[in-house]
């Protein structure tokens, strides 16, 4: 069987704004709210100061 070769996703593929809203889970939802902050090109540092992260914290 050959091996799949992963796709290269992009930040737009998929809408972690509609995803974050269906989302339980509390921290799951702020990273999803954060990844649709990146899908909208905002900086890391501006995106850790939203959510009251590091910029560390943001990136990883």
């Amino acid at each position: 069987m050959p091996k799949l070769t992963p796709r290269k996703h992009q930040l737009n593929d998929h809408d972690f704004l509609k995803l974050s809203k269906t989302e339980s889970n509390p921290r799951a939802r702020i990273k999803l709210l954060m990844l649709h902050q990146l899908s909208l090109s905002h900086s890391l540092d501006s995106i850790a100061q939203t959510f009251g992260y590091s910029k560390g914290a943001a990136a990883g």
